[in-house]
């Protein structure tokens, strides 16, 4: 899916990114996200998955990502929507497959 961004005009297709590119998009554009420290543990864990089918030692990656989706409820830029918007597209796809 592809989305057009207001900071640079350019439009990103996060489709293409693994969870791990996700994160780092993430952590660019929530300047706060240090304030709750397990938002911190699961930025850690997503920042080794390539995908949500991916395991962070004994934890399936769908869980942590939709740990994610439940814990950053304060993460509301522009950019956020959009991401979010990703993640649980591929969440939904990820639970019709099963």
């Amino acid at each position: 899916m592809r989305f057009f961004t207001r900071k640079n005009s350019e439009i990103q297709d996060y489709s293409k990114l693994t969870i791990k590119e996700l994160v780092s998009i993430i952590k660019n554009d929530w300047i706060n996200y240090n304030d709750n420290s397990y938002v911190v543990e699961l930025l850690e864990a997503m920042s080794i998955l390539n995908s949500i089918e991916d395991k962070y030692y004994l934890d399936d990656g769908i869980r942590i990502v939709v740990s994610f989706i439940d814990h950053s409820k304060k993460w509301n830029t522009f950019i956020a929507k959009n991401v979010k918007m990703e993640i649980n597209r591929r969440i939904k796809k990820y639970n019709d497959k099963i």
